[in-house]
């Protein structure tokens, strides 16, 4: 017969009854070692303590399992070293668990009764007095006077005594004040005979008011840990091996000496590259940019642009300056296109300018916002209705106070739609749903909720990009109607996709619907056109236009998406967006002088070179000869005016006053110079014309010195008239003796110097931490660049090494950058076709979703899916993931093919939150789930 292992316990004193009356029911050799109580209270003593008991009782090999009778105890069991013999600790989180049978036992009588005064008999029997669910000022109810439910007698403590009568009384109340935590005394019956100790419960219970109730225990989880059996119950800790703290399961394991404090997992590895659809025939990629549009014949059996042309982009309709571009293409090449994709500034212009039809904003705060001046859309009305942070329902939503409401803002604020947004409807839209109902059939009106536009936590600005959401969908949908006459005059019956500001593709139904997320449609399209056409996975990517340059980062193909969401002026919006940093540069910017020096931008103006574009060569003549003659007047008063082709006569034109109809009349005659146009008007001063408000109605344009002429000068480009550029530079630089070719010198080397600058800003703020850079990092990029260049000797030398290539595209690149990043000895890539990279990168973007949801713990350590509505809660982390990831790969799949994939592919990934807490113990906050799904169109 084999002989019974040998079970050596080392215990907590509060559990020797228990383990002695279930002794006997264990077929093993028990021996035991009991530790004083209240060893929870300095875990670092238990820990110390029970590592004593285990070094001995390994060295002396009485034993062939040691079973710990404690749970986490303050994390006093974390770190026990099995040296010889093996350990079993139990997967509890205290003695309260052990009592009742489990964890989940004490999580439900947690929910139950949160303030609950746990007594058994071991707890008495050890002289504990009583056991606590909940921190509290006092750790338990021993040596606290009155704690055993007897009042002392009048300064039996000693207190009056030696404090005086007054303060003892005050002391008395702040040590007796732990009770205040608690409204139940519970007596757990282990079922080892001693009931008569739930008299203490109950005594407490009268004394304090608070209610009483007997638990019956149980011994499961201590015979569990007795019997040297493997159990889902018991950490089983080999020989060699060390208790760690499972910051996922909140629960003790096994780890390496390594791993004593805390156990990290690894990294979730990068999710698999998603299959791209296979793709063919001819695709139409255009982008309706600040300056040009451009539209790019892509052949996808060749992998490359069959046919490209720009034309100017027309902002008071896109579809004329689209239709200018695709009529430079080959008609036949159009009607074999069965893909078209387009980027457009529409929406960030129409935000900026702010266009598009009023909007009634309905919020459903949490209690007690005071914040709600910090939304700045207007109108906005408060409407009945409250989540918590975790989606539960605080307070129903009246639906028919929102009903009243919105009829009220139709008629007083003539409103012509809606935007809903409630605190925490990311977790839980139910409330936005309703209201969105009720307005809907009260005004027929329609409405933006705040859950489709945005799943990140901040409900005002989950409100804002709601507001403007709902704004812009006449703007987007008066778009895309005139986008499809455009195509369809022109024998392309392919459906188009718009591009989204992170860069992938949405068909026109989703886009009319949330056109909030084509705000940076058209930087995203640049990113995705340089990754395509060039090889490098690791580069700074610069697109410079005509009005703006945009830098963003590759890391592996890949473009960081902005955490912050899309900024358009001062309004911040939670749409995703690639991370892209932009400056006021481009090949149109305005070059102006002031006392101050030179300036290049952020103002953009007309080519100098194109003046005849707008006036004809004799006018456009006239007016340089004008120029200069009166050469060395203030810059700004050069700036030239002419009306824009094919807009309406002065006499047609309603609403204007009469020096802007005096305006347009003399400019019908000719273009003229800003200090002409004074002194024709006799205004006194160039800022009474009021001439702007006739360039934002599209009636005047402006012309003015620009790098684009200055590259006429150099002799880099011939596009236009040379000599135009030419005469006006002489006559801006005739103040300064400064020759044509000087100032387009000068020019040239301030854009360079600013490009140069711009990529260092970009690469630091990618590689440093940028809360560690100075604040203001962009003086601290110019002081590093003017002594690299020499500007500035101080004695500091500084050396440029970029460590990445860069990529540039956009018409002026070839032209500025090559020496721009030769100041930081960068490697400068211009891809082929990079002039019209951002259709190229429209035209070959996917499709592409991506959600996520959020696992987290509460303090009873079950798991709660927050993203996903109506999601149940979890015990296990495995059933929580499994369900989250189903559910969110479902969900993305069908945004997906709603938004026009074609058999769309998913990947999921995870990245766990967790956070070193005291005692070198890690603490898990929770598990981030993304799903990614892709197709092609």
């Amino acid at each position: 017969m084999n002989e019974q292992p040998r079970v050596h316990v080392l215990a907590c004193g509060v559990l020797a009854a228990d383990l002695r009356a279930l002794a006997p029911k264990i077929p093993v050799r028990l021996t035991f070692d009991f530790l004083p109580g209240k060893l929870h209270a300095t875990p670092h003593e238990l820990r110390r303590r029970l590592q004593e008991r285990i070094d001995a009782v390994s060295a002396a090999g009485t034993a062939d399992v040691i079973a710990i009778g404690y749970g986490l105890c303050g994390r006093g069991t974390v770190g026990l070293h099995a040296r010889g013999v093996p350990l079993r600790v139990p997967k509890t989180h205290d003695c309260i668990a052990l009592f009742l049978g489990s964890d989940a036992a004490y999580q439900e009588q947690f929910a139950r009764c949160p303030g609950t005064y746990y007594v058994s008999a071991g707890w008495v029997q050890e002289g504990m007095g009583s056991a606590s669910a909940v921190a509290s000022p006092v750790e338990t109810g021993a040596g606290v006077p009155g704690a055993s439910g007897v009042c002392p007698p009048d300064d039996a403590d000693g207190l009056g005594g030696q404090y005086g009568a007054e303060n003892a009384q005050a002391i008395r109340q702040f040590m007796d004040s732990w009770k205040r935590n608690y409204s139940r005394a519970a007596f757990i019956d282990t079922g080892i005979g001693n009931t008569h100790h739930a008299r203490i419960a109950q005594a407490m219970a009268q004394e304090n008011g608070w209610a009483y109730e007997a638990l019956r225990g149980s011994p499961d989880v201590l015979a569990a840990v007795l019997t040297p059996t493997p159990d889902p119950r018991v950490c089983d800790v080999p020989p060699g091996m060390v208790t760690a703290f499972d910051a996922v399961s909140r629960s003790l394991t096994a780890r390496t000496p390594a791993g004593a404090a805390g156990t990290r997992p690894q990294p979730a590895p990068p999710p698999a590259r998603i299959t791209r659809t296979q793709r063919t025939g001819y695709g139409l990629g255009i982008d309706a940019g600040g300056t040009y549009t451009d539209a790019a014949v892509f052949d996808w059996a060749e992998r490359r642009v069959v046919a490209k042309a720009k034309a100017p982009t027309t902002h008071w309709d896109y579809a004329i300056g689209i239709g200018g571009a695709l009529d430079l293409l080959p008609p036949e090449l159009l009607r074999q296109v069965n893909e078209v994709a387009v980027s457009t500034t529409l929406a960030t212009n129409a935000i900026v300018e702010g266009r598009g039809q009023r909007v009634g904003l309905l919020l459903m705060p949490p209690a007690g916002d005071d914040g709600l001046e910090r939304i700045s859309h207007r109108p906005m009305r408060v409407v009945p209705g409250q989540m918590a942070i975790d989606g539960t329902e605080l307070a129903p939503t009246d639906l028919d106070a929102a009903a009243r409401v919105a009829r009220e803002l139709v008629a007083a604020e003539h409103v012509r739609a809606f935007a809903v947004t409630g605190y925490a409807s990311s977790v839980n839209p139910a409330h936005e749903l309703a209201v969105m109902q009720a307005v809907k059939a009260a005004t027929g009106l329609p409405v933006t909720c705040g859950h489709e536009v945005s799943a990140l936590l901040d409900y005002r600005v989950r409100a804002e990009t709601a507001a403007l959401n709902a704004r812009i969908i006449p703007c987007l949908e008066a778009f895309l109607e005139r986008l499809h006459a455009s195509l369809s005059a022109r024998g392309i019956t392919a459906p188009a996709m718009i591009v989204r500001s992170d860069g992938s593709l949405m068909n026109v139904r989703t886009a009319a619907e949330r056109p909030v997320e084509t705000l940076l449609s058209g930087p995203a399209a640049s990113v995705a056109g340089a990754r395509f056409l060039c090889e490098a996975p690791d580069a700074l990517v610069l697109d410079i236009g005509g009005t703006t340059s945009d830098t963003a980062v590759l890391h592996n193909g890949v473009v960081r998406i902005d955490p912050d969401g899309a900024r358009v002026g001062h309004w911040r919006t939670h749409v995703q967006a690639l991370a892209v940093r932009t400056i006021g540069l481009g090949g149109d910017s305005e070059v102006r002088q002031d006392a101050h020096g030179w300036h290049v931008g952020p103002q953009r103006v007309w080519p100098v070179c194109r003046l005849d574009e707008a006036a004809g060569a004799d006018a456009a003549a006239a007016c340089l000869a004008w120029v200069q003659t009166h050469a060395g007047a203030e810059a700004g008063s050069q700036v030239i005016c002419a009306r824009m082709p094919g807009s309406a006569n002065a006499e047609s034109l309603g609403g204007l006053d009469d020096r802007r109809q005096m305006i347009l009349r003399l400019l019908d005659a000719g273009p003229m110079t800003i200090s002409r146009l004074v002194h024709e008007t006799r205004c006194l001063r160039q800022g009474f014309l009021g001439i702007e408000l006739l360039v934002e109605r599209q009636l005047v344009r402006f012309f003015g010195f620009t790098p684009t002429d200055a590259l006429h000068i150099q002799g880099q480009l011939a596009m236009w008239n040379t000599d135009y550029a030419r005469r006006y530079a002489e006559a801006i630089g005739a103040a300064e003796q400064l020759d044509a070719e000087a100032v387009s010198r000068r020019v040239i080397d301030q854009v360079e110097y600013k490009l140069a600058h711009e990529l260092l800003m970009t690469r630091m703020a990618d590689c440093c931490d940028e809360k560690g850079l100075d604040h203001d990092h962009g003086a601290l990029a110019r002081a590093l660049l003017d002594r690299g260049l020499g500007r500035v000797r101080d004695g500091l030398g500084v050396a440029f090494d970029l460590g990445v290539p860069v990529i540039g595209i956009g018409a002026p690149a070839a032209f500025l950058l090559p020496a721009a990043a030769g100041l930081l000895r960068a490697e400068v890539i211009i891809p082929r076709d990079g002039d019209v990279a951002n259709a190229v990168g429209a035209i070959t973007s996917q499709v592409r979703v991506e959600r996520q949801v959020v696992i987290v713990p509460d303090e009873l350590g079950r798991l709660h899916v927050n993203g996903l509505p109506g999601a149940p809660t979890f015990i296990e982390m495995d059933e929580a993931q499994a369900f989250a990831g189903q559910e969110l790969t479902r969900w993305v799949l069908r945004l997906a093919r709603e938004a026009g994939a074609i058999d769309p592919e998913a990947t999921l990934s995870s990245d766990d939150r967790i956070v070193d807490a005291a005692d070198g113990v890690t603490v898990f906050l929770g598990r981030t789930l993304r799903a990614v799904a892709a197709g092609g169109i």
